[in-house]
């Protein structure tokens, strides 16, 4: 039971997925997916599917989608890092600093019989 749901809940996160998808390639201009909210298709979608129409109309899905845009993405005001792999890091830090070495020595106090516990 759990089974199915969990499989019909990713199929319905897919439909509207696909939705967006087909919507920003059907826009005029070059439309980023992001910018289509996915609360508006859903609810879009849920009306379309509720209202009992027999014929697809793909037309008025589009322009209810359309009409609510979300605002463009602000730039970025510093470029993303990217990060070299740990393993390229380490033969850099080596080449940099040279080898390092360390020696540690752990020096126990004697336990004092005075003392409960084993």
């Amino acid at each position: 039971m759990v089974r199915q749901e969990v499989w019909a809940l990713l199929s319905a996160s897919q439909l509207i997925h696909a939705a967006r998808a087909a919507t920003a390639k059907a826009a005029s201009t070059d439309l980023d997916p992001d910018r289509i909210s996915y609360t508006v298709t859903l609810r879009a979608l849920r009306r379309h599917i509720t209202a009992g129409h027999r014929t697809s109309n793909r037309r008025a899905l589009t322009r209810e989608i359309l009409g609510q845009l979300l605002p463009r993405r602000r730039p970025r005001s510093y470029p993303r890092l990217t990060r070299a792999s740990t393993d390229l890091r380490r033969q850099a830090a080596v080449q940099h600093h040279g080898p390092v070495s360390y020696c540690i020595t752990i020096n126990t106090p004697a336990s004092p019989t005075s003392q409960p516990g084993p």
